[in-house]
């Protein structure tokens, strides 16, 4: 069925009250543009209590309505998900500047590339992470940062969109518990990484070998970390965000799993009219300490032949990849070498856009393009295959990609790094380098940590041992 888009403006709290005041409900998130920019991070996007969640296990699916099953299947799970995103489009939004009307709103797993890719690897599966995990929430709160103003949105569908914006007006009114605005930082043991460091120098150097031998030009490898959290997720994502503001952050109650991500790295954005754009990220300072040091280091980055080369290789890959679904001749590259500064490190970025072919459907897109060519290396498929044998656990949420699916046919999606994935009390999170020819290996493994301060720091942890 198709619906119809609503909008209207409202008097609400900022995005951290509105949060702790959502909190209280089931499957809340926050896409959380906490470094608005003028050409990212316009606006942050809010919900909780979801109509229905698509759940994936390789070609097994199911839906789920308030924790009940009410549909499952056994196989085309990407075939499935395309029929219910079809049935709840919305037609026309009264203000297509706006880029979410309700959606879906979840993550795509790195694991989920075996479905297109054979790995065959060693890597251990001891997280039962869905492949595909997605809630579609029919009402939403989206602040536009540039004009000053709070929208409430919904789609008509299953419900007309005024009860279900109506709804979220009342939980929005609602007042938010106590102990939600002032949970205090509480001390918990090291992390501990799988990956130990003379591993990872070694591993480094087996990348160095294959890239002699000619199997690959560039991997990308990453360490998990582990480690006990003893706050809220949502009071740990509040200190992630004050730690490491990013345009593409996100926080995802999923029931049993919590996302935290402060993710500085666009993967997809898809708009209605088939534009897309893909923004990868390779080459890292740490931030200095001195202004003067802060922009030697800025300088050094920008001049680095090393890290502007493992910049290109990405960039080129991701051109190839958007040829497989784009018009011929569409590709186009408007940055390559672009310098971003965060709160802990700055970047080398890159920008990759290009126009769909018409009729070019969510799984094939998928197939493309995924995983992000940032977080795997190139040769892809390559790369992936070594990944696989070199590290010792699937990636799971960790490196796959977060974000929504708007019922209009707008799709935004991060690169999933700098984020912590809570579970029964655990926490885990990625911490990767790309790794060329000339890497040093002592070096990308400090890497590894730089990128990973902030995500320490919100869990409590002592900084890293190298």
């Amino acid at each position: 069925m198709s619906a119809s888009g609503h909008a209207r403006v409202v008097s609400a709290p900022a995005p951290t009250e509105a949060f702790a005041r959502l909190a209280q409900h089931t499957g809340v998130f926050w896409l959380d543009s906490s470094l608005p920019r003028k050409s990212d991070g316009r606006f942050s996007i809010m919900g909780c209590e979801p109509r229905w969640v698509f759940i994936a296990h390789g070609q097994e699916w199911r839906i789920e309505r308030r924790g009940v099953v009410v549909e499952r299947g056994a196989h085309d799970a990407l075939a499935k998900l395309e029929e219910l995103l079809a049935s709840h489009r919305v037609v026309s939004p009264v203000r297509p500047e706006l880029p979410f009307w309700g959606g879906a709103i979840g993550w795509f797993s790195y694991d989920l590339g075996r479905q297109f890719e054979s790995m065959e690897g060693t890597a251990l599966a001891d997280l039962p992470t869905p492949d595909i995990r997605l809630a579609w929430h029919d009402a939403a709160l989206v602040w536009d940062h540039q004009e000053n103003l709070t929208w409430l949105v919904g789609a008509d569908g299953e419900r007309p969109a005024a009860l279900a914006m109506d709804e979220l007006a009342v939980w929005l009114s609602e007042s938010a518990p106590a102990e939600a605005s002032g949970a205090c930082l509480k001390k918990t043991a090291p992390a501990i990484s799988d990956l130990l460091r003379g591993e990872y120098l070694e591993h480094v150097e087996a990348i160095r070998d294959c890239i002699a031998r000619g199997e690959v030009y560039q991997a990308n490898l990453v360490q998990r970390f582990t480690c006990a959290h003893h706050d809220t997720t949502a009071a740990i994502y509040l200190r992630l965000r004050e730690l490491n503001p990013a345009p593409f952050a996100l926080y995802l109650d999923a029931g049993d799993w919590a996302v935290l991500s402060s993710s500085p790295e666009r993967f997809l954005e898809v708009e209605p009219g088939g534009r897309i754009r893909t923004c990868p990220i390779k080459g890292t300072r740490p931030r200095g300490r001195s202004g003067a040091e802060d922009e030697a280091r800025r300088q050094e980055l920008a001049a680095s032949v090393k890290e502007r080369a493992e910049l290109l290789m990405i960039v080129d890959l991701l051109r190839n990849d958007l040829g497989r679904v784009c018009e011929f001749g569409s590709v186009q590259v408007p940055r390559l070498h672009a310098l971003e500064t965060f709160a802990t490190v700055h970047h080398l970025v890159g920008e990759v856009t290009g126009q769909l072919r018409a009729g070019v459907r969510l799984g094939e897109l998928l197939r493309a393009v995924f995983p992000g060519g940032s977080i795997t290396g190139a040769p892809k498929i390559a790369a992936l295959r070594l990944i696989d044998r070199l590290e010792p656990h699937r990636r799971g949420i960790g490196m796959g990609a977060l974000g929504y699916l708007s019922a209009h046919g707008r799709i935004d999606l991060n690169i999933a790094i700098r984020t912590i994935i809570c579970r029964g009390g655990q926490a885990y999170f990625h911490l990767g380098a790309g790794i060329v020819w000339d890497s040093n290996p002592a070096a990308e493994y400090e890497e590894t940590l730089v990128k990973g301060r902030a995500l320490f720091a919100a869990l409590g942890l002592p900084e890293a041992n190298p």
